[in-house]
């Protein structure tokens, strides 16, 4: 019983923690948009379209994290790497139909890429924070 409550309790922390990285990654991108029209003088609609891919990414990344941990180690650690290939998908599809919609490349892979680099600067930040 008294293991059982560590899970739960365990489980409660990582999706507090799971949803504090999130929120954080969606101020980084409003951030992140706002200082690219301010440098553009423009909508950055690339950038904003690599932006919401990275954020769909991060969706599925922090779920699958929060899902994983339900199970045991062995079944933990196949669903959270199937979620791999959701989030391949999730980039193909992405950068395909920004490509169609006349998007430029280096614009989308540059906010998918700044978005993922501020999503592990988060996790390190949000674990030292806690640890203290």
């Amino acid at each position: 019983m008294m293991m059982q409550n560590d899970n739960q309790q365990q489980a409660l922390e990582v999706r507090k923690y799971t949803r504090g990285v999130f929120i954080h990654q969606i101020v980084m991108a409003v951030v992140a948009t706002i200082a690219g029209g301010f440098i553009t003088k423009s909508v950055p609609w690339s950038l904003l379209w690599g932006l919401l891919a990275s954020l769909g990414d991060n969706i599925i990344f922090l779920r699958g994290i929060n899902r994983g941990l339900q199970y045991k180690v062995a079944p933990g650690t196949i669903h959270m790497r199937s979620r791999l290939v959701m989030r391949l998908c999730l980039l193909i599809v992405a950068v395909a139909v920004g490509l169609y919609l006349g998007l430029q490349a280096y614009g989308i892979f540059g906010g998918y890429i700044l978005l993922h680099i501020t999503l592990l600067i988060n996790m390190i930040w949000l674990t030292k924070k806690q640890k203290k």
